[in-house]
């Protein structure tokens, strides 16, 4: 099995970590730093397949093509610009992209002595979402104290 093309140890239906309840919508995802793309591209003599993750200012290099921006991008822009990337430099290339893995980040919870501070989310998940993590974290003699209706959102992040 050593000469065996698909037995690769990785390959492009590669399992994530993120548990969807949903197809992602090409057309409203925004891909952003740490999503993970796996690209096919073959032109001539050179082909490139391998994963590649949107740096943390929202380049991808892809080798003998060079870096894309896809900052604020949709996923389907994102997939159009790297096509078009890729056919601009090989006018015969076969292009092949797919997410295979979307970012993680933390939101920070105020306002509470107890339970985490921070929630692990992904841009996939709902406010509900968050807020069932965070409960999870509550001891259970404080949940009835936490108020579901007090929600306020601050989105002016400095980093």
């Amino acid at each position: 099995m050593k000469n065996c093309p698909f037995c690769d140890e990785r390959i492009a239906n590669n399992k994530s970590n993120i548990i969807l309840n949903n197809l992602v919508d090409i057309h409203k995802y925004i891909v952003g730093p740490g999503d993970e793309f796996y690209i096919s591209f073959s032109a001539n003599n050179f082909s490139f397949n391998n994963y590649l993750v949107i740096s943390p200012i929202g380049d991808i290099v892809i080798p003998s093509i060079g870096i894309i921006n896809l900052d604020s991008l949709t996923l389907s822009k994102a997939f159009e610009l790297i096509k078009t990337s890729c056919n601009e430099k090989y006018s015969n290339s076969d292009v092949n992209i797919t997410l295979t893995d979307v970012r993680t980040f933390y939101i920070n919870i105020q306002g509470l002595s107890y339970g985490n501070s921070k929630i692990l989310v992904n841009p996939l998940m709902t406010v509900v979402d968050a807020f069932e993590i965070f409960l999870s974290t509550v001891p259970n003699n404080k949940k009835q104290a936490v108020s579901k209706r007090k929600i306020i959102f601050n989105s002016n992040v400095n980093i």
